[in-house]
């Protein structure tokens, strides 16, 4: 019988905690069709199984696999997990193997989250991990080859500055881009195995092999790109224009660094220690995706140090908001910090609060490129905050309406000015000229406008507050910027070359991919990249009392700056109707008074100059 009449294959229910199934993939030549059998067994009989770590691919056309035991009887599966499986067949004998598409009925709710809740108990038991990148294209084969030379560290200093070797780094950075990085789910997959090796095509390599390549690669990124010569001069074999973009910033490269500081492991591959937080996972993994929004959350929630799945079992009958809301509840209460509402970190799901960012004001692209599209968070990483915008009133708690379980969030603060002028956001890397406008008129209303003591530029200074604006009053490294960023503002306005006494937009993206001869430099690209940071898709304020500021590019003129107690940095609200306020963004404010280290903050509370006021966000 044709298998497109034959019936979905039945699962027998899991009945008690350890019970799991296993694939048994039958041995059959190469192009013979793929046939399997379902193995239902315990977890604690220690049966030597290989477990997949692969990406589901294209749902919409799916592929009958035949039960082996089961006549008539078929599973349906991706075309990608079909060519995994007939790569991965042996010719001569069975191979047991794990795989969540198959052996979880993935139509069952309960089963589904109990089996998930178990995953990194399986990957763990496995005695290898397969990870299946898919089908060689794109030079794949050169790539894989190229892996091992690469992690031959005594060859990497000839490879990285060979001409002849930009074909295979090429091949590299192709092969990085694959969907297979950019799955939020193999970091536990790979986190938790013991041994795993990378499948692409018919070629193979040890993990620890390649993601040594990888991370390489983005470690000496900068000398390997110099073989391409700049980006408007990169083009490939076929006379195309390509650019390696940057390494650092693919899904592969932050997915190799992440690996490298969560978890600690013991010689045998055991996991020993879980090193990072819930919140510091969410933050570090942001550009990897997932299918079902839930798993923004579930997909890493065994491997976080102060969360245990059992005191926060994964329940896909929840809803997402719910998942969200409960993070954010679980971190904040925790640790006394609300800087989770400011990090972009949550699914684009069309029905969450407002105080629950989304991965779209998330400064990278996900996906495989790595596209600059916002500014950076300001409010830095869990572990180090960038400002101190609480003062000494840093504690906070999550409180919720209805008892706890609405979905309007009370926090504490006070407001600091009403927003008075918005600017033209600063798109695609280009600071409007109004900007240099705006901050000089702040400037000479505050008095500040007195040239350097030591360097007296040209023609037409950059007011301090306008410039240490740009740069969000740090540098790259978070601490208070170098002196010599003055310079290097004043020098690159001058290099657009207006051919007037004013200054006209500053088009860092331009300037950036000016050739070292024409006046590029090191030192003119590390404040450029400060500037991309800190301004990208942001808009310059100023607000009641003349301060100066970055908002979120939704800003909008009566908008209030407050400072919400547990926050580093200030934030943007928008009041409405029944006493809510809507929450904006974070958002950079540059005053005297402190506004960012506390001072404001700490006079509010201990001097009563501000009062203080209960804000509910919706």
């Amino acid at each position: 019988m044709p298998l497109v009449a034959q019936r979905p294959y039945t699962y027998s229910p899991l009945i008690y905690a350890p019970d799991i199934r296993f694939v048994i993939l039958h041995p059959a030549a190469f192009s013979s069709p793929i046939e399997i059998s379902i193995l239902q067994t315990s977890l604690t009989r220690k049966l030597p199984f290989e477990a997949l770590s692969y990406t589901w691919g294209d749902e919409s056309t799916l592929r009958p696999i035949a039960m082996f035991w089961v006549k008539r009887q078929v599973l349906h599966v991706t075309e990608n997990l079909e060519a995994a499986l007939r790569h991965l067949r042996y010719p001569n004998k069975t191979r047991l193997l794990w795989i969540d598409a198959l052996c979880i009925n993935q139509g069952d709710l309960e089963e589904r989250s109990l089996q998930v809740m178990r995953m990194g108990d399986i990957f763990s038991r496995a005695v290898n991990v397969c990870i299946w990148l898919g089908e060689a294209a794109n030079r794949s084969d050169d790539a894989m080859d190229f892996v091992e030379q690469v992690s031959h560290l005594g060859k990497l200093d000839r490879l990285i500055k060979d001409s002849s070797s930009v074909r295979e780094w090429q091949a590299l950075a192709m092969l990085m881009r694959r969907s297979w990085f950019s799955r939020r789910w193999v970091l536990q997959e790979v986190a938790y195995a013991r041994k795993a090796t990378v499948h692409c095509g018919t070629k193979r390599s040890k993990w620890c092999d390649f993601s040594d390549a990888v991370s390489l690669f983005g470690d000496k990124f900068d000398e390997i790109n110099l073989l391409f010569g700049p980006p408007h001069n990169q083009f490939d074999e076929a006379g195309n224009r390509f650019s390696l973009g940057n390494v650092r910033r693919v899904a592969a490269h932050a997915l190799v660094t992440t690996l490298n500081h969560i978890i600690r492991k013991a010689a045998d591959g055991r996991v020993i220690q879980r090193l990072c937080t819930m919140e510091t996972l969410i933050s570090d993994v942001a550009l990897l995706q997932v299918t079902e929004p839930r798993d923004t959350v579930y997909a890493i929630l065994t491997l976080a140090k102060d969360v245990r799945p059992l005191n926060e079992p994964i329940d896909y009958s929840k809803s997402v908001k719910q998942v969200c809301k409960d993070l954010v509840s679980h971190t904040v209460n925790s640790f006394g910090s609300l800087d989770i509402i400011c990090r972009p970190w949550a699914p684009e799901s069309p029905d969450l609060p407002s105080w629950i960012p989304k991965l779209s004001r998330h400064a990278f692209a996900s996906g495989s490129d790595g596209r600059r599209v916002n500014g950076d968070s300001l409010v830095g990483s869990p572990t180090r905050p960038i400002y101190n915008a609480s003062g000494k009133s840093r504690g906070a708690r999550a409180i919720f309406s209805d008892q706890g379980n609405g979905f309007n969030l009370f926090v504490k603060g006070f407001r600091l000015a009403t927003i008075t002028v918005v600017e033209e956001p600063a798109l695609n890397g280009v600071i409007p000229s109004s900007w240099m406008e705006l901050g000089t008129r702040i400037a000479e209303e505050r008095e500040k406008s007195e040239r350097s003591a030591t360097y007296t530029p040209e023609w037409n200074y950059v007011p301090e507050i306008f410039w240490r604006t740009l740069v969000a009053d740090r540098g790259d490294d978070g601490n208070p910027p170098p002196g010599w960023y003055t310079r290097a503002c004043e020098v690159a306005y001058r290099r657009c070359d207006f051919g007037t006494s004013e200054y006209g937009d500053l088009d860092t993206s331009r300037l950036l991919e000016s050739p070292v001869d024409d006046g590029n430099s090191s030192i003119m690209a590390s404040f450029l990249r400060r500037v991309q940071a800190v301004t990208w898709n942001r808009r310059l304020i100023t607000t009641e009392y003349s301060y100066l500021g970055l908002a979120p590019l939704e800003t909008q003129g009566d908008d209030i700056v407050c400072i919400i107690f547990g926050c580093s940095v200030p934030v943007i609200l928008r009041e409405k109707e029944e006493g809510m306020t809507e929450f904006i963004g974070e958002c950079y404010i540059n005053g005297e008074e402190g506004v960012m280290d506390g001072q404001a903050a700490d006079e509010a509370v201990f001097a009563g100059k501000y009062p203080i006021v209960d804000f509910k966000l919706k």
